[in-house]
């Protein structure tokens, strides 16, 4: 992936995640928020790759994708990155969704799911078998973050897809390090025209 395809892509997450903590920190702005805004925009831009019409046009502006050149090599590219091997430390990614068994994904959908996510859509039944749907997800989660995880599904969603993302790390400087304090980074600091109606 090209520098510029990267750079556009990095925005794209970059502008997506401050809408994500605005919208996480409404109600109360002082608490203390933890998410992985890539794992939850790389699992929804999986979802993204069956969406049509006025549901893919929802989900690229939710998510900022119109600002991004060749989105899912994009992606693909930067999975590959966060999962290479380093010696101190081990971060890696990996996702997934969940689909109701009663549902047929079409063949080119799971053709792209496996070329630019390195991931096939499981079936499940969430309709009639929902604590063995949730016992299936959990046993990936368990399986991609070597059993160090817990329960990644409290209740199991009876709908289909259901994305799920994994994003597991370990190191030495995780023990050492204190509670940083607070940044703020506004968006226009990041992009002088941002515009989140966009």
């Amino acid at each position: 992936m090209d520098s510029l395809n990267k750079d556009s892509l990095n925005k794209a997450n970059t502008l997506f995640s401050l809408d994500l903590l605005r919208k996480l920190s409404e109600n109360d702005n002082k608490k203390n928020v933890f998410y992985s805004p890539i794992s939850i925009s790389s699992a929804l831009a999986m979802v993204c790759l069956g969406a049509h019409g006025d549901t893919a046009a929802q989900m690229v502006k939710a998510l900022q994708l119109h600002r991004a050149k060749d989105v899912h090599t994009g992606f693909q590219s930067l999975t590959s990155e966060i999962n290479k091997s380093c010696t101190k430390c081990l971060l890696r990614t990996a996702s997934r969704l969940f689909g109701e068994k009663s549902y047929t994904f079409h063949t080119g959908f799971l053709d792209s799911c496996n070329k630019y996510y390195l991931s096939e859509p499981e079936q499940v039944d969430f309709q009639q078998e929902y604590e063995g749907a949730r016992g299936q997800i959990n046993n990936w989660v368990e399986e991609k973050t070597e059993d160090d995880s817990t329960s990644a599904r409290q209740e199991a969603q009876q709908t289909a897809p259901d994305p799920v993302n994994i994003f597991d790390t370990e190191g030495e400087e995780a023990d050492k390090q204190d509670d940083p304090e607070p940044v703020s980074y506004p968006a226009e600091e990041i992009d002088p025209n941002y515009d989140a109606d966009v």
